[in-house]
Parts: structure tokens; sequence; C-alpha cells
């Protein structure tokens, strides 16, 4: 074998890498400091894609979606990669940096609780409404968070939940992708599941970047229905720029998706919740 041959699959190269097997031609016997420097060049090289990939995710929504679609992708970080970052980012701004205050998770917990009460008993007489704010306040899930709170077992508790939702949000990302195709049915030669799942990626992405900046921020009324206002603009720029549809069917085609898919990811969490409480033993 000659050194214009392969030294993997022994094929005759045809230029630095081998059009077989896309092992790239070098030399093994080479010194320290140039071993140094090719790694130096990878991650250099990485670390530019990842710069280019995180601009044009926040300035330009759907345009990393466009440009894997045209087939412009060793460019830029590959959607899969540039969704595990972020995530990870996420969770571990959500972990290990924002302690788990279970009073002030409690105190929400019963806030809502009451809201929800309250609004159910409205369509009731006074006699009805009583019993149901009566069962409503013992209900068995506020229950047992409220004796994991006593016990100071709750903070645990939520770390747990928060180390269960990355594998609930990877499992609804083709969830959120089979909506999208369902939506858009009528662009089936055009766009198929893939390319859906590759649009649910580069969203799902942003969503993490976006919700990790803001979990950093100084807490303030309005932050939450900011963050929503911002992944909403977002998501109906990044189908605009895709999917090219005129405003009016994008609208609907938005609002339709925000709503299905806000009760199955909403849906998902409560049952992780439910069956992580039921999994959970107390005295």
């Amino acid at each position: 074998m000659t050194q214009t041959d392969c030294m993997d699959c022994g094929e005759q190269l045809q230029g630095p890498y081998c059009h077989s097997c896309g092992q790239k031609k070098s030399n093994i016997h080479r010194s320290t400091l140039k071993l140094i420097r090719e790694v130096t060049a990878e991650q250099v090289s990485l670390d530019s894609k990842l710069t280019k990939a995180l601009k044009f995710l926040i300035i330009k929504p759907g345009f990393l979606t466009t440009e894997y679609f045209a087939g412009r992708r060793t460019r830029y970080y590959t959607p899969v990669r540039l969704y595990l970052l972020m995530s990870v980012l996420f969770f571990f701004l959500k972990v290990f940096v924002i302690p788990a205050n279970s009073e002030v998770m409690m105190q929400r917990l019963d806030n809502k609780q009451s809201k929800i009460i309250d609004s159910i008993a409205l369509l009731y007489s006074k006699e009805t409404a009583a019993e149901i704010r009566l069962k409503g306040s013992e209900n068995p899930i506020f229950q047992k968070l409220r004796k994991l709170r006593d016990q100071n077992q709750l903070s645990p508790f939520i770390v747990k939940i928060f180390n269960r939702m990355p594998t609930v949000m990877f499992l609804l990302l083709p969830i959120f992708a089979l909506v999208l195709r369902i939506l858009f049915i009528r662009h089936g030669q055009t766009f198929y599941y893939f390319e859906h799942l590759i649009f649910s990626l580069h969203f799902h992405s942003f969503s993490f970047l976006a919700t990790s900046l803001f979990i950093v921020m100084p807490t303030f009324p309005i932050i939450n229905v900011l963050l929503a206002l911002v992944l909403g603009t977002y998501l109906y720029m990044a189908m605009r720029q895709v999917y090219g549809q005129s405003h009016p069917k994008t609208m609907i085609k938005w609002v339709l998706l925000g709503g299905g898919y806000s009760i199955i990811y909403f849906g998902s969490m409560a049952i992780m919740v439910i069956a992580s409480l039921i999994r959970t033993t107390v005295n």
C-alpha cells in the first residue's frame, strides 16, 4: 500500500479525505506539538460553528432550518448537538444554579390550587361550592406535597422532577414535529416528517436558550408573560421563514400549534409529577 492509499480501507486517495470511508489523510507519526495544534484547530472550528449557529438562532428565526434544508450543514453546529448543548445549559442552571425553594414552590401551588377551586366553585350554588372547596383542600396530590415540605423532602423531590424533565422534553420533540406534519399535511411533497423534526430541534434549542437567559435575570411580576411573548413571536417568525405561507395561514397554524402543543406539554408534565409523587413514599 503506497502513501497515496487510504490507511483505513486501502482506496486510492484523490484529496485530503478518502472518498470511500471518509478518513483524513494524515501521518500517525507526528510530534506532540503538532497533535496539540490539530486538536486546537478542531476546537476553534467547532467554536466558530457554535458562534455562528447561536448568532443566527437568535437573530434570524428559522434561518438555520432553511440552511439545513438547502444542504449547507457543515458550516453550523448540527441541530442535535445544538439542542443537546442548549438543554444541558438550561437544566444545569435550573438544578445547580437556581436553588429549589420549597416554601416558594409550595406557596405557588397553594395559590394555583385556590384559583382553580374558586373558578370551579363559581359554577355552583353556595352549598355545593363549599363542598368543592373542602374536597379541593383535601386533594391527595397537594396533601402529599405538603407532607414532603413538612419533612424537608420537597426540595429533593423538585430536583428529581428537574432531572426527569430532559427525558420528557426529548420525547416531546417528535410529538411537536408530528403536530407540524399534521398542520402542513398539504406540504407533504415539500416537507416530510424529518424536516419538521429539524424545525422542532431548532425551535426547542432557542426555547432552552431564551429560558436560560430569563431564569438568571432578576425576577419581576410579568417575566413569565414576557418569556411567553418572546417564544410565541419567535415561533411565528420561524414558521413564516421556513414554510413560507401567508400571514393569515401562518397565524391560524401558529395558534393551533401553540394551543395543541401547550395541552400536550402541560399534560405530560402533570403526568410526570403525579407519577413521581406516586412512587415517592412519605411517612
